[in-house]
């Protein structure tokens, strides 16, 4: 066999000095894109937090919406049943977003519990918080996947290089380099209160064909979770705004069909929660800190029925997140 040119050998060592530069370069963009992103510790896609959580270490965790982000307290769920659980939702996120988030969240974690806060399968195809939604999510397969299916095509340039959305935030944001765990384990604190009167059903903009998608996204979900030994929760959270009865029907029944799933309606058992409409709501849609403390102590027995065997969580970091919320929180806005 004869051995290589010189000719040959010198190409062999370009291209490897071009995938090196490549590489660089590619590293070099996602630590500018790192710095450049502002801080984010609140209103959900809180990636840069969640990656502190020690890994498996978490009993269930929480995905969806706004609404999850205000309406569950994990360390209320903590206090009143042990399970370490952590909210990764964001805002009018949409099913396929989530889809990709539930994936990216089985990198770090195992939980046996996996809940998906549903609303959002009567949202629109495009949202108007992509950008944050997408652009948090660490550098990976799941981000890459959701940039090019569920990003609007005038979103995706700024998606994939990053720099060209935020070029014009200076000075760099060094902080996100020392990102903590989240105190509040991706709730977002709320105390302000509407009086928001009675309950009446949203309406429902119906794309037949979008609704078909966030189905499919269900199911992928449920798919996933199976293969990684999770249970999953479909449910709608509480609120005095819900939507329109019939949808509602038509979405119990698509879950229905789903292999292996739960389904939860908790506007059936709004009553239930005692939450009052004058002080207990941000808004219509969304929980203040008072009712989150209500619907997430209600919620805390029903996931210990469905965990059976609890992680080694870190029992001083939560202790720390009960006491944020029981002894800073909580009594100064009852």
């Amino acid at each position: 066999m004869n051995a290589p040119s010189k000719k040959a050998i010198s190409r062999l060592k370009e291209g490897a000095a071009f995938c090196c530069f490549l590489a660089a370069l590619i590293a070099f963009v996602w630590f500018l894109s790192a710095v450049q992103i502002p801080h984010r510790t609140k209103y959900g896609a809180n990636w840069g937090a969640f990656a502190k959580e020690e890994r498996d270490s978490l009993d269930a965790v929480f995905f969806g919406s706004s609404i999850v982000y205000c309406d569950i307290i994990p360390a209320v769920i903590y206090e009143h049943s042990g399970i370490a659980s952590y909210v990764l939702a964001g805002p009018e996120q949409t099913l396929p977003v989530t889809e990709a988030y539930v994936k990216e969240m089985f990198r770090t974690q195992s939980p046996e519990l996996v809940l998906v806060e549903v609303t959002g399968a009567f949202y629109p195809k495009y949202t108007a918080y992509t950008k944050a939604n997408i652009g948090y999510m660490p550098p990976s397969l799941n981000r890459l996947v959701a940039t090019i299916r569920a990003a609007e095509p005038e979103e995706r340039l700024g998606l994939l290089f990053p720099p060209f959305n935020y070029h014009d935030e200076w000075p760099l944001h060094t902080e996100n380099l020392r990102y903590t765990a989240d105190d509040l384990a991706g709730y977002t604190l709320l105390t302000e209160a509407l009086d928001i009167g009675g309950i009446y059903e949203r309406p429902v903009d119906h794309d037949a064909k979008v609704f078909a998608g966030n189905v499919e996204s269900m199911k992928d979900i449920a798919t996933v979770c199976r293969e990684n030994g999770s249970k999953v929760v479909f449910f709608l959270a509480p609120n005095h705004q819900p939507w329109e009865s019939e949808y509602v029907t038509l979405l119990q029944n698509e879950i229905a069909a789903i292999e292996g799933v739960e389904f939860i309606n908790f506007n059936d058992r709004i009553e239930e929660l005692a939450v009052s409409s004058k002080t207990d709501f941000y808004d219509p849609q969304h929980f203040n800190v008072r009712g989150a403390e209500k619907f997430s102590s209600y919620i805390a027995p029903m996931l210990a029925e469905r965990i059976t065997e609890r992680k080694d969580t870190n029992a001083a970091l939560w202790e720390k997140r009960v006491a944020v919320i029981k002894d800073s929180v909580l009594p100064k806005t009852q």
